[in-house]
């Protein structure tokens, strides 16, 4: 085989860990917080507990597969192995719409807060800008780009940490040692379950990363192994941040009416924390966060296409297309950063949407597929490992499909209508069968 058309096995399990948590971008639990705390009216630590449980039903189907299909186009490639061709390029449309659209939120979060900062520059600059440094970092490697979220993401980590400790530290001097310890951060007799449900898909979203790294399966060392251990390493490591964060963040302002913009709302928690130190600081992390999710989120969606045009699905002299020089899907990636211009006139919103809706119902079909190809197809009987398990995984993913609301799900449809027309009146070049007979390997 030719060397210069496959990927170089550089990644190491800290490697992996860390991109992951870099597309998950943990800062995002402050990002997110004043919209699910209003949308609930508290108890937000508690929401990402229940939020990590359900995601573990999808993490555990996702390192099964991963196992079982070491290869770097992630969901695409186990679909189309377990439920045909057809259906595997139906998933990855669906799950492209997280991996596309992320690098443009990034983008676009990016131009806010700089512009916000420097006034006198456009914010359609910082965007340009932005995407173009993206892109670069990209094509120049994986391991580049690994290397550069390493230390974002740490820096991250760092941040909560620092945020922990300011948050102690003003709890301690205006309110004493026992202000430090509450249950109403995890159960408020005021907070309905209901309410707290319906945020739940916002707490969601911060978990989105455990899945990309399976990407990375042909450019990771021993990929089996490495991979799923990396997605629970992601999984719990995000949770646990997420609710300790977010119980800091409840006691700093226990009373959600008292946020004034909830959009903002991490700003004023961290001026009360630790006063323009702490805000600046901030300002810094959100800056550095978008960079490394953009940087993540990018090299999967390219990833994802060159798997796609590997199989002849997309067509292959553009998306299968691997640079000699760089091992990596140059054009592709330009591809990513050129949709990331839309961030100069998307809304967040429409884009949040669609990114919701299209990793959910990937997360439906993983964990059907589990039952299909263990279960079904490999007739093993273990019950509550290739039955129950799964099973609940696509109960639990619908229900929080359902619960994005009509518009999100309509938006979704659309795009896999898109996707479903283009399968089948697209020229016969693609071999359906060949990928269909995937899964007798």
């Amino acid at each position: 085989m030719d060397d210069s058309s496959s990927y170089k096995r550089v990644l190491s399990l800290r490697d992996v860990i860390l991109f992951g948590l870099s597309f998950m971008a943990p800062a995002t639990v402050f990002a997110t917080y004043g919209i699910a705390v209003m949308s609930s009216g508290g108890m937000i630590a508690s929401g990402y507990g229940i939020t990590l449980i359900c995601v573990l039903f999808s993490a555990l189907s996702y390192a099964r597969l991963a196992k079982q299909f070491p290869s770097s186009g992630s969901c695409y490639i186990y679909i189309k192995n377990i439920l045909g061709g057809k259906a595997g390029f139906i998933i990855g449309w669906a799950i492209l719409l997280d991996y596309i659209l992320s690098p443009m939120i990034s983008a676009l979060l990016f131009g806010i807060f700089m512009h916000a900062y420097f006034p006198g520059i456009s914010d359609s600059v910082f965007i340009i800008v932005f995407l173009i440094a993206i892109t670069i970092i990209n094509i120049s490697g994986i391991k580049i780009a690994a290397n550069y979220n390493t230390c974002i993401t740490v820096f991250q980590i760092l941040f909560m940490i620092v945020f922990c400790a300011f948050s102690t530290h003003t709890l301690i001097d205006q309110h004493g040692f026992t202000s430090l310890i509450s249950t109403t951060p995890f159960y408020d007799e005021h907070v309905s379950w209901g309410s707290l449900f319906t945020c739940i898909p916002i707490l969601f979203f911060s978990f989105l990363g455990f899945d990309a790294i399976t990407t990375l399966a042909e450019e990771t060392v021993n990929p089996q192994k490495i991979i799923p251990k990396a997605i629970f390493s992601i999984v719990f490591t995000g949770g646990v941040l997420f609710v300790i964060s977010s119980y800091f963040m409840q006691l700093i302002i226990p009373d959600s009416t008292a946020i004034a913009d909830p959009d903002a709302a991490a700003m004023q928690i961290m001026f009360k924390a630790g006063g323009n130190l702490l805000q600046s600081l901030f300002i810094v992390l959100t800056i550095m966060g978008t960079t490394a999710s953009a940087i993540a989120s990018g090299s999967c969606a390219a990833r994802i296409l060159y798997a796609m045009g590997k199989e002849n699905v997309l067509p292959a002299a553009i998306f299968g297309y691997l640079s000699p020089r760089f091992r990596t899907p140059v054009i592709n990636l330009v591809i990513i950063g050129s949709i990331g211009l839309s961030a100069l006139f998307i809304s967040l919103t429409f884009a949040t949407h669609l990114i919701s809706f299209g990793v959910i119902f990937s997360l439906i079909v993983i964990n059907f597929s589990v039952f299909r190809h263990f279960f079904v197809r490999q007739q093993q009987t273990h019950w509550i490992k290739n039955a129950l398990l799964p099973w609940s995984g696509v109960a639990i993913s619908f229900t929080i499909l359902l619960a994005l609301g009509k518009d999100a799900v309509i938006l979704g449809l659309v795009w896999l209508l898109a996707g479903f027309m283009y399968v089948q009146f697209r020229p016969e070049k693609a071999d359906y069968a060949a990928l269909e007979s995937a899964d007798k390997l």
